[in-house]
């Protein structure tokens, strides 16, 4: 007669085959673990449950195998591999986990009436004020020194084709809309002021009985007392650029003639400020720092330190992390739980991540470091992901927006792209004379994106909480997979580590998890 024991692991390699539906097993889940505890995450429902270390042994094993047979050389005695699986089973059958249907397609909401998104629902424009700038900064794609060097354009906008587009804006916009924003970007925007003043009385007309907000990304060399108290007497939102204490600062952000900028950016600050005062208004400007990829440890120390002490920053500012931008990085399609994958991403380590858990005292104080807000956006994903008591039949276009209709941003000729990231470089979606051409965007951001990323996505356990976009995954011609395929490898990696993180402040410090709850994912 035969070991009733083995009928039972029989039973349990016919149900992996029936929950696997013939597509790859490690698309249903992920497991993870903290110095504590073991945890799976759930694709279908967005559940995340505590499981014993025999429960994850056998879970990660069919993951990474995408069989069944490896299971019975984890070491685990029978009895334990059968106890593991019938824990498995009832929280299948009482959860509805490991049971999230075949990916056919994705979908994004705004997409399914593309034409009423865009004429109807827009609320966002950055206008590129001019391609020049007054800094060549030297991570900039615009220096001499970075490999993809090109030259900066020296066009700036027309104040016709800034009305053109705040027209534009009126006519895709609706009058129901609570919030209408309209941003100015570069090159540096302060070199074309008159054209952003001018922008902002236009605007104030044309959208007089709806709420309306502007914004402006600067060096903030050229601010002086008129620009800034114009700026601050009309509520503009300003992201200031700052790359951490002077020594580090002037080695990185040079003028032309490779001199530092250190002293004419706190120049420049410091007269923001002086605005407020004189408007009886707190400081709220956003630092954006750029993070180089060898900044170590030592440098990070210091650059906390200059904000610790700093006495002319205001010390309830927003501060911005972003790294160096290098353009699309071309990787290999790798499988999620893969060894590959894992290889990568072990050489791909991010050091500010790790040193921001190291600063943090391992989650048990809500300690201030300037890389909370950027470590912040990994840990809202996870707090606010989608979650369900039964699978979701329905999955995202990752994270990509409604091109046009969340933000059109408008170069100085008026063609209309995604955002300031992808600029000039994709293809664009109209221009402010023409409208949307929206044959053209539902082929080369809807169609071709669905087409091109659903074999891949529907293998990932990640597809709903993912949050790669269009930005770095194309060209001029359109998606581009191979560069597709290193921001999924990056973003599952990511969103490990933001499990895991999540998971240590919910263990050690659960009530800091409170403020996410009024944050959204940026």
């Amino acid at each position: 007669m035969k070991n009733p024991q083995l009928n039972m692991l029989e039973k349990y390699e016919k149900w992996f085959l029936e929950l696997r539906k013939g597509v790859y097993f490690g698309r249903l889940g992920k497991t993870f673990c903290t110095d504590d505890n073991f945890y799976f995450f759930d694709t279908g429902t967005g559940k995340i449950a505590e499981i014993r270390e025999e429960v994850y042994q056998i879970l990660t094993c069919l993951f990474e195998n995408d069989a069944f047979e490896p299971v019975l050389e984890l070491g685990l005695t029978e009895d334990e591999l059968i106890e593991g699986f019938e824990e498995i089973n009832l929280a299948v059958d009482s959860e509805n986990i490991l049971s999230a249907p075949v990916m056919k397609t994705m979908v994004n909401k705004g997409t399914l009436d593309l034409e009423d998104s865009l004429l109807k629902n827009s609320n966002t424009i950055v206008l590129e004020l001019t391609e020049d700038c007054n800094l060549r900064c030297t991570y900039c794609i615009y220096h001499p020194k970075h490999p993809g060097y090109r030259e900066f354009g020296k066009k700036h906008m027309s104040s016709e084709t800034a009305k053109q587009s705040v027209d534009f804006l009126l006519a895709h916009s609706s009058s129901e809309s609570e919030h209408i924003h309209i941003g100015f970007y570069g090159g540096e925007p302060f070199l074309n002021f008159a054209v952003m003043k001018d922008t902002i009385e236009y605007a104030k007309e044309k959208f007089s009985s709806q709420k309306l907000s502007f914004g402006v990304t600067t060096n903030a060399v050229l601010l002086t007392s008129s620009t800034s108290d114009y700026l601050i007497e009309n509520n503009v939102a300003i992201v200031v650029s700052l790359d951490r204490p002077k020594e580090i600062h002037d080695k990185q952000r040079l003028f032309i003639d490779d001199s530092g900028s250190f002293d004419a950016v706190e120049k420049g600050i410091k007269q923001l400020i002086k605005s407020c005062e004189k408007y009886n208004k707190n400081p709220d400007f956003t630092v954006n720092m750029v993070i180089d990829d060898y900044d170590k440890f030592e440098t990070y120390e210091l650059i906390q330190d200059f904000y610790d002490s700093c006495e002319w920053l205001p010390k309830k500012i927003s501060i911005r992390c972003s790294g160096i931008g290098i353009g699309p990085r071309v990787a290999p399609l790798l499988l999620p739980h893969s060894k590959e994958e894992k290889n990568l991403l072990d050489k791909l380590e991010d050091p500010i991540e790790t040193w921001t858990e190291k600063r943090t005292d391992d989650y048990l104080d809500n300690v201030k470091v300037f890389s909370k807000e950027t470590i912040d956006e990994s840990l809202i994903r996870i707090h606010k992901r989608f979650l369900s008591n039964t699978p979701t039949s329905t999955y995202p276009m990752n994270g990509c927006c409604v091109p046009g209709n969340r933000k059109a941003y408008i170069t100085t000729s008026g063609e209309i792209y995604p955002c300031e990231q992808l600029g000039g470089q994709v293809p664009s979606l109209g221009n402010v004379t023409d409208g949307y051409d929206v044959t053209k965007i539902r082929k080369y951001y809807i169609d071709d994106y669905i087409e091109k990323s659903k074999e891949d996505c529907q293998k990932c356990w990640a597809i709903n909480l993912c949050g790669v976009c269009y930005s770095e995954c194309y060209d001029a011609e359109g998606l581009k997979p191979e560069f597709k395929n290193m921001l999924c490898i990056l973003m599952r990696g990511r969103l490990e580590n933001s499990l895991i993180r999540y998971h240590k402040l919910f263990e050690n410090n659960s009530a800091i998890l409170e403020e996410y709850n009024s944050m959204e994912i940026s």
